[in-house]
């Protein structure tokens, strides 16, 4: 085989490898994974089913319903886990307020009962949480906090 052959081969080679284990860094964590029900249940003082995930290449999905209730009345906690473009994207969007103390980095965006969120950064990963359910927007916001806490230090 003549050298540049050989070059171009090990280079081609090189940049799959880099490639592939660019691919496996930008898959999303698992947001099953990042809390239980009883870990919710004990932050949101209601008993909560199994997580129900729904994924795809670029992020992870997961629900968790109050058990015993019918759904349109049963608190729901929501983590999605994204890029950290995504997160940095957010920031710029959604007027965000800066919270402490939670991930690298972490901001919350809506004010209301039908709709507030928290967006969090660590590491190399992303996630929001949301809440839906409880009795006022200081409640949510309060669970969404803790929960968010929970969820990163997971990640």
């Amino acid at each position: 085989m003549n050298r540049k052959l050989v070059d171009l081969l090990v280079t081609v080679a090189a940049s799959g490898a880099i490639l592939s284990s660019q691919i496996a860094l930008a898959a999303p964590p698992n947001a099953c994974s990042l809390l239980s029900p009883a870990e919710i249940a004990s932050i949101v003082a209601v008993p909560m089913g199994d997580g129900v995930a729904l994924s795809s290449a670029t992020t992870s999905n997961c629900t968790w319903l109050q058990q015993g209730v019918d759904a349109s009345k049963a608190v729901t906690v929501i983590v999605s886990t994204k890029a950290v473009a995504a997160y940095e994207m957010g920031k710029n969007v959604m007027h965000p307020t800066a919270v402490s103390g939670i991930g690298d980095e972490a901001y919350m965006t809506g004010h209301s009962a039908s709709y507030t969120g928290l967006s969090v950064k660590k590491g190399q990963n992303a996630l929001d949480v949301m809440v839906r359910g409880l009795k006022d927007v200081a409640a949510i916001q309060n669970a969404e906090r803790a929960l968010g806490k929970a969820a990163a230090a997971k990640l």
